[in-house]
């Protein structure tokens, strides 16, 4: 059901996300992210340091997925074709791989009428606690030029998949979405999610 809702954000035009009953605050740099099912609340899973990238953590969705926007720009619903969006969650499947990610979001954007669609071959970057694998798709929606962007962070223990979606500033976005992706560390190797 996780990678359903998640591949579902990025290709519904219109989504309507759900937002907590109480307000919450958060850090606007080094967000802590805590494991799907963890019983002790002080491990946490992955942090990522959102200091060099416009994006910042704007709401929590239930099945712990996250979700970036420019400034933190909170809204009851988001567009494809409006809103330039990053989300981040853990994978469960430890079989997952961005080509297998890529292929099936090709089908959906198929499905959802794009044209003019290239895909990247996945290539890998290194960090100091995780490989990040990374795919762009590059498609037209009606006219307009747009882009996804994949990516999987693994650090042998966990996966962690990245989807932003982009449609303005196409460039500038994608380097802040590789520039999130990329600052991710595991503060607690030992932490368990199953």
């Amino acid at each position: 059901m996780k990678r359903t809702l998640l591949l579902n954000f990025i290709f519904i035009f219109i989504i309507a996300l759900t937002s907590c009953n109480h307000p919450r605050k958060f850090e606007p740099t080094n967000t802590i992210f805590k494991p799907a099912q963890s019983n002790n609340q002080e491990t946490t899973l992955f942090k990522l340091d959102d200091s060099n990238t416009r994006f910042k953590l704007t709401k929590v969705m239930a099945g712990n997925i996250f979700v970036y926007t420019i400034d933190s720009v909170s809204k009851q619903s988001y567009t494809l074709r409006k809103d330039n969006t990053l989300i981040a969650t853990e994978l469960i499947s430890n079989t997952s791989n961005v080509k297998e990610i890529a292929e099936q979001v090709v089908t959906k954007l198929k499905n959802s009428g794009a044209t003019n669609m290239k895909v990247s071959e996945p290539v890998a970057a290194k960090t100091r606690e995780a490989t990040i694998t990374e795919s762009e798709i590059q498609f037209e929606l009606e006219g307009d030029k747009m882009l996804i962007y994949l990516a999987v962070a693994d650090n042998g223990k966990h996966k962690i998949e990245f989807q932003g979606s982009v449609h303005s500033d196409i460039e500038a976005n994608k380097q802040d979405f590789k520039n999130l992706a990329r600052s991710i560390t595991f503060p607690v190797t030992g932490a368990t999610t199953h």
